[in-house]
C-alpha cells in the first residue's frame, strides 16, 4: 500500500483514478442515454461545423448540424494535433476510448517500471522525470490498442452506412491543402452529435481548400469523402 502512495508514484495514481472515474461516467452516461465520449471529442483541437444549409443542387436532402463558425488560426494552429489525434486512431475510436486506454497504460507501466527500479537499484524514480519517461513509452501501445479497437468496432459494411449518411452535411477543413489528388483531413458532426474526422478531397479538378475553410461533403467512395465549396451567400459571416 505505501508503494502505491509513493509521492513517486503519484503521476500514475492519479492516471489510475481518473481512468476509474471516466469510465464511470461512460457507463453511467450510457445507461441514461448520453455520449460523453462525444462531448471529449468536441473539445479537441480543431474548428466546428458552419452553421450553413446545403446547396439544393445535386445533394440529397440531410440535415446541417447547428455549430459555431470555424476559427481559421485555430484550425491551422491545431495541425500538429491534429495529425496526433490521427496517429492514436482518434476518429475511428472514440477520443474517451483511447484516453481510458493510455491512463490504463500510462499507470500501468510506470508503476511496473518504478517497482522494477527498487527491486534494482532500492530507489523509484523522482515523479518529475517518470511520468515524462513512461508518457513517451505508453503512447506507441496505446495507438496499437487504438487499431485494434478500429478493427472491431464497427464491421466494414455498417461503418460505409454510417458514413454515407453523413453525405450533405457540413464540415471544416482541418489539416492539409486539401485538392482532388490530395486529400486531407475535415472535421464533421455526426448523427448522435459526436465529432468525427474524416478524409476529404475536393470534388473538381480546380478546387482547392485551406484549413478552416467550410465545406460541403458531396460524396463517399473508398473511404474518402468528395467535399464542394460552400457559395458565398451560405458561407458564415466572420
Amino acid at each position: 500500500m505505501d508503494f502505491l502512495f509513493d509521492g513517486a508514484n503519484a503521476p500514475f495514481l492519479g492516471a489510475a483514478l481518473l481512468l476509474v472515474l471516466l469510465a464511470a461516467l461512460e457507463v453511467g452516461g450510457q445507461l441514461v442515454g448520453l455520449a460523453p465520449s462525444g462531448w471529449l471529442d468536441d473539445l479537441l483541437p480543431g474548428v466546428d461545423a458552419p452553421d450553413i444549409d446545403a446547396p439544393d443542387a445535386d445533394l440529397p436532402d440531410a440535415d446541417i448540424p447547428d455549430v459555431d463558425s470555424p476559427n481559421v488560426a485555430d484550425a491551422a494552429s491545431g495541425g500538429i494535433f491534429a495529425t496526433l489525434l490521427d496517429w492514436l486512431n482518434i476518429g475511428r475510436v472514440p477520443a474517451l476510448v483511447v484516453l481510458i486506454a493510455f491512463l490504463g497504460l500510462f499507470s500501468a507501466i510506470g508503476f511496473g517500471i518504478q517497482s522494477a527500479l527498487i527491486e534494482l537499484v532500492d530507489e523509484p524514480m523522482p515523479a518529475w522525470i517518470a511520468w515524462f519517461v513512461v508518457l513517451i513509452v505508453a503512447l506507441p501501445p496505446t495507438r496499437w490498442v487504438g487499431a485494434g479497437i478500429a478493427r472491431v468496432m464497427p464491421r466494414e459494411e455498417t461503418y460505409a452506412v454510417a458514413m454515407r449518411s453523413l453525405v450533405g452535411s457540413a464540415a471544416v477543413v482541418t489539416m492539409g491543402e486539401v485538392t482532388r489528388t490530395r486529400p486531407g483531413k475535415a472535421k464533421v458532426r455526426g448523427q448522435r452529435g459526436n465529432t468525427l474526422w474524416v478524409r476529404v478531397r475536393a470534388a473538381k479538378n480546380d478546387e482547392q481548400f485551406r484549413p478552416g475553410q467550410p465545406v460541403i461533403l458531396t460524396a463517399f467512395a473508398d473511404g474518402v469523402f468528395d467535399a464542394a465549396g460552400v457559395p458565398d451567400d451560405l458561407a458564415p459571416e466572420d
